[in-house]
């Protein structure tokens, strides 16, 4: 698999520690459960092996968006929809994955 895709971005993002690192790991969990629920396991096994394998990180990201899992932004503007909301398939396997350490 080319990793074409975000991974750039990400990997620049969670590395340097700027203002984008809480965005890309929000975004790195998210694409991660609803690709694995969608059934692109490809994608959910390139995304964990390159970002998520440590399972101390994963799991402290998880919990993050697990702890506000609410479709809508608290806060009323232009991003209404929460950018790191998981679907209840992904959050249901997602709190699966936790309770099972």
């Amino acid at each position: 698999m080319e990793l074409t895709w975000a991974g750039p971005l990400w990997q620049d993002s969670v590395n340097q520690g700027t203002h984008l690192k809480k965005v890309a790991w929000r975004s790195l969990i998210r694409a991660h459960w609803e690709a694995k629920v969608a059934g692109f396991d490809a994608l959910a096994e390139a995304i964990f092996w390159h970002y998520l394998s440590d399972e101390a990180i994963h799991r402290e990201q998880l919990e993050m968006v697990l702890e506000d899992n609410r479709e809508l932004n608290f806060e009323f503007n232009e991003r209404l929809l929460r950018f790191a909301h998981l679907s209840p398939e992904a959050s249901e396997q997602a709190q699966a994955f936790l309770e099972a350490w």
